[in-house]
């Protein structure tokens, strides 16, 4: 159940594919495509999807793998749109992509210069901060008036960390930015400053003395600032897919660690609740965990439903719901504060919403709304879509014949020998002489 303070706004999600396109989409009471923005390019896939500056959420931003940075501005009314329909409407504020600068890391595939990171902050003063994977930290001032249309200028400042990115958060209530990626450990960076406040510290070197490989995929920060969460991936015999948690204000080793929570395999995608006690986890495969900080991030909750490879989970603010995007195009949208947080490893969770979206998404956003009665009440209902789809699958695995099994009424004859070692058939002479033996009854 959900206790929360009910508000009268429908409730609402954002989702980012690799094809270019921006999608809301209503989770209840039916879930269904109502908005789309973008056209769909070779080359100029999504990677990061913010909100615009100011609580009001009348903005959504989107991070191309091109480097471009683009915004939209929300309509008030909702007006669903066709699927196959081509949306003609401009970009409000349109931030050029930056000039090609050498080879940078891009873990999923996406262009040298294209966007590892992107959120907009500040009331009074907006700004727009963009990591690029190349290390490059760009920061622009939010037009407003007549400038809040079209192409933008150069931006207002120019960060070079120094390393190749995979991940840009923000950090500090948006006056820093967190940066890691394959190579790179962790780090904050003051955004007034231009420099590092606080660098993480690899671990000491394995039973082989080599350094531990550093192959960081995700991080997030919690609201306060001062946790941060990364997820690591997975090298043979070196390096396993790993959560870690860090507390920025007192060490730069991780306070916790977790070695492959979801089994062997890299972790994709994490994020952290606003009190920095449960951190979430997907992996490439489609695992996806909750983890309890104060237990050492030991699994108390896992989500089932998941196909493909998680690329983003995010966090309603205040209403216990988790959404997780990735490859096999559904969003899925969970209840994790159901139990109070006692269920073990073994428990496993349903979706309560989940919406088919064709294309493979990279992102993926909650809005703040609460959501009227009738969506949550809704919400509490549902949740047995995904089941009956596994009963189904299961259901017609179960009736596939068992391989090498022969056609016809020999096949039970076979499956119980009737002699020799447990799990063999008997010999032909065996068999023969087993049939002219006379029988119990017979004597």
């Amino acid at each position: 159940f959900f206790f929360v303070s009910l508000g009268t706004m429908p409730l609402t999600a954002l989702t980012a594919d690799d094809t270019g396109l921006l999608k809301e989409v209503s989770l209840a009471p039916e879930s269904s495509v109502v908005r789309r923005w973008g056209q769909q390019a070779c080359g100029r896939g999504v990677s990061r999807a913010c909100w615009g500056p100011g609580a009001e959420e009348t903005h959504v931003g989107v991070g191309l793998e091109d480097g471009t940075v683009r915004f939209w501005r929300r309509s008030a009314s909702t007006v669903a749109i066709a699927e196959e329909s081509e949306d003609a409407s401009p970009p409000s504020v349109d931030f050029a992509a930056g000039e090609e600068i050498g080879k940078g890391v891009a873990p999923h595939g996406g262009g040298p210069n294209g966007i590892a990171g992107l959120f907009a902050h500040g009331e009074a003063a907006p700004r727009v901060v963009a990591g690029e994977r190349t290390g490059r930290v760009r920061v622009w001032v939010w037009p407003d008036g007549s400038a809040a249309h079209g192409p933008q200028g150069e931006p207002l400042a120019t960060i070079e960390t120094g390393k190749a990115a995979a991940v840009c958060r923000s950090a500090a209530g948006g006056e820093g930015v967190a940066v890691g990626g394959k190579g790179a450990d962790p780090s904050v960076w003051s955004l007034e400053a231009g420099k590092a406040v606080w660098r993480a510290r690899n671990l000491p070197n394995d039973e082989l003395d080599l350094a531990v490989p550093i192959w960081l995929t995700d991080l997030k920060v919690a609201e306060g600032g001062r946790l941060l969460a990364t997820g690591h991936g997975f090298v043979a015999s070196r390096l396993r897919g790993e959560v870690r948690l860090y507390d920025t204000s007192a060490q730069r080793k991780p306070v916790a660690r977790v070695v492959a929570p979801l089994g062997e395999e890299a972790i994709s995608a994490v994020a952290v609740s606003a009190d920095g006690r449960h951190v979430f986890a997907g992996s490439v495969s489609g695992h996806l965990a909750r983890l309890d900080a104060r237990m050492s991030l030991k699994p108390v909750e896992r989500y089932r439903a998941n196909a493909g490879s998680i690329r983003e989970i995010a966090l309603h603010p205040t209403l216990p719901l988790l959404a997780c995007a990735g490859l096999d195009r559904k969003m899925r949208l969970y209840n994790w504060g159901y139990g109070g947080g006692r269920w073990s490893a073994e428990r496993r969770t349903g979706p309560v919403a989940s919406v088919y979206l064709k294309q493979r998404l990279t992102a993926c956003l909650l809005s703040s709304e609460a959501g009227t009665a009738a969506e949550v009440r809704a919400l509490r209902l549902r949740g047995a879509g995904d089941d009956e789809e596994e009963a189904d699958v299961g259901e017609m695995l179960s009736e596939l014949p068992e391989a090498g099994a022969p056609e016809g009424g020999e096949e039970e004859e076979q499956r119980q020998p009737t002699g020799g070692a447990p799990g063999t058939l008997p010999s032909a002479s065996k068999r023969r002489a087993a049939d002219a033996a006379p029988s119990s009854s017979a004597l």
